[in-house]
């Protein structure tokens, strides 16, 4: 369940693995949220399937804070 009035966050990364419920992103720092680049692993809303991209793609994403993780809301493959 999302925080109300959640705010929205986003970065670029690449993805580095997936997991039933989620998705490891090595993502750059996110200075709103005074985060260094680093991988973390952020839940799967509904919308978005496992393994919808392969590992090593670059992508740009946006993400909330909920109650008990960082849930994705958007996962965007980036063309280099």
């Amino acid at each position: 369940m999302t925080m109300p009035d959640a705010q929205t966050f986003g970065s670029e990364g690449v993805i580095t693995q997936w997991q039933s419920g989620s998705v490891g992103i090595s993502h750059h720092a996110i200075p709103a949220l005074k985060w260094p680049a680093m991988t973390m692993n952020f839940s799967l809303p509904p919308e978005i399937s496992a393994n919808s991209l392969p590992a090593g793609t670059p992508v740009a994403f946006t993400f909330v804070k909920t109650e008990s993780a960082y849930q994705l809301q958007t996962l965007t493959p980036l063309t280099r």
